[in-house]
């Protein structure tokens, strides 16, 4: 990672990247703390919980596209956004987007996250700072991409990831075989082990659609990763 890249700042100057500066380590704890207490209460409410199409004034067949709902952040069914204009007779059919309940495992076993087997990183050099990481699970990857959105320590705590958007992923055969199912969401924390050492810890729910009508999820979990500089991915 480029020494002055911060959440939020990329390679912009030194002062730019001081308005964006990552937050003090226990800021960044609180906010996964905050996320982590609301875990069993997510797990419980994805139990029979609903799959909810937002399709405007109809689906042009299958919804198109599936996001995460949170329970952790005090999302529901009932709390999804579904605007629909005031008369369908001139609109067309919509795409549609598919919402899963996504709920927080919680913590990671006793050990889990003390090294980085399995698990590594790289930073896409862009004028945000984005950072992905590969989890491999025998011949099966689950890949996760973020964008930095903000400074942590001004992050919402109940953010899925603070001071991080999730932007794309996917779970499928290591060496490129098959199709891959896509990754929907993200929620936990990532933050600078230190801001000029290249290095991260990370504690991640990411989520996939298994067909169960409930997300699926993988922890990518690691107190200690180094960051490659690699555009195209990296390989655990």
């Amino acid at each position: 990672m480029h020494p002055d890249a911060q959440p939020g700042g990329g390679d912009a100057s030194a002062e730019a990247s001081s308005d964006h500066a990552v937050g003090p380590a226990d800021a960044v704890a609180d906010a996964a703390d905050a996320v982590t207490d609301a875990a069993d209460a997510g797990s419980a409410a994805c139990q029979g919980a609903a799959v909810v199409d937002v399709c405007g004034c109809g689906c042009c067949g299958a919804p198109m596209s599936t996001v995460c709902y949170f329970p952790a952040r005090g999302e529901s069914a009932a709390t999804i956004p579904d605007p629909r204009p005031p008369s369908c007779a001139a609109v067309g059919c919509s795409a549609g987007v598919r919402h899963l309940c996504c709920a927080d495992p919680g913590p990671p076993a006793a050990g889990a996250d003390a090294g980085s087997a399995g698990l590594c990183a790289w930073e896409t050099p862009t004028n945000a700072l984005r950072v992905g990481f590969t989890k491999a699970e025998g011949a099966t990857c689950t890949t996760v991409m973020l964008i930095a959105s903000g400074p942590l320590d001004a992050a919402p705590p109940t953010d899925p990831v603070p001071g991080w958007r999730f932007e794309s992923g996917s779970r499928g055969a290591c060496d490129g075989s098959g199709a891959p199912i896509p990754v929907i969401g993200a929620l936990g924390s990532i933050f600078l082990n230190e801001p000029a050492s290249g290095h991260v810890i990370v504690h991640l729910a990411v989520f996939f659609d298994a067909g169960s009508g409930v997300a699926a999820s993988v922890r990518l979990d690691a107190a200690d990763v180094a960051i490659s500089m690699n555009t195209t991915g990296c390989t655990p």
